[in-house]
């Protein structure tokens, strides 16, 4: 549930807390996973960019934007583009046991059964 709310809502970051270990590891295997395919297509990406970078800011010229306006632009894309995976963690808790939550403060809790 943690990965499908962080890849939806793009939050800055999110912690997934569980009671099963197991499930906390098969998370972090996903995450990792999730983190080596985003490393690998940043590396792609920023070899083959180079000559599509001038292609869209002619055609950002061409529709009349100012520098300031692309630069804005893609300063938030690359924000939002940016967060998953590396705005997820998560973490073992035993809080049945322990009675409380680690001493942090939460947006939201989802709680799920």
């Amino acid at each position: 549930m943690t990965n499908c709310v962080a890849r939806r809502f793009n939050p800055k970051h999110i912690l997934g807390l569980d009671l099963d270990k197991s499930l906390v590891d098969r998370a972090l295997r996903k995450l990792n996973t999730a983190k080596s395919k985003r490393a690998v297509k940043e590396e792609h990406e920023s070899t083959t960019a180079n000559g599509v970078e001038d292609e869209v800011v002619s055609d950002n010229i061409k529709k009349g934007k100012e520098a300031e306006e692309v630069e804005d632009d893609e300063e938030n894309k690359s924000d939002q583009q940016s967060r998953y995976p590396a705005n997820v963690d998560f973490r073992h808790v035993d809080f049945l046991e322990a009675k409380t939550l680690p001493d942090e403060r939460y947006d939201v809790i989802l709680w799920y059964v």
